[in-house]
């Protein structure tokens, strides 16, 4: 079950990283060739991911339960970043149907909900067993 633990966000954190990367990305380019501005929430979205991803990786290489609740607790701070990037912190396209608020906001607040459920439960069960 710990090792379960361990594993669990850094498979969520490499699924959102390939997730922004290649499935759920925003929009593309206009058709003059210049970005829309949920362009910018996906490059914000990737770094969020990347860092997610180093995280929880540091998190399975280190041993001492207090190093990875700090990890956790970084993890939960950049998935709620995460979340709050598309829509709120960098603008979406103003259509409803666009890829960017259609796809890509909702997955991220997905990934990033169970991201913080992940790191949360991994912190609450290390103090359970009074590993702090």
């Amino acid at each position: 079950m710990k090792r379960f633990r361990d594993i669990l966000p850094a498979v969520l954190s490499v699924l959102f990283l390939m997730g922004i990367l290649f499935v759920f990305h925003p929009c593309g380019p206009k058709e003059d060739g210049t970005w829309m501005s949920c362009h910018w929430a996906g490059v914000a979205e990737t770094v969020c991911a990347a860092l997610m991803t180093v995280l929880s990786l540091l998190r399975l290489a280190l041993p001492s339960p207090k190093a990875k609740n700090v990890l956790s607790g970084l993890t939960i701070l950049s998935a709620a970043a995460a979340a709050v990037i598309p829509g709120n912190v960098i603008h979406l396209c103003m259509m409803a149907d666009m890829r960017c608020r259609a796809i890509m906001r909702p997955a991220v607040i997905v990934f990033s909900v169970l991201i913080i459920l992940t790191a949360v439960w991994n912190i609450l069960l290390s103090h359970r067993r009074g590993n702090k």
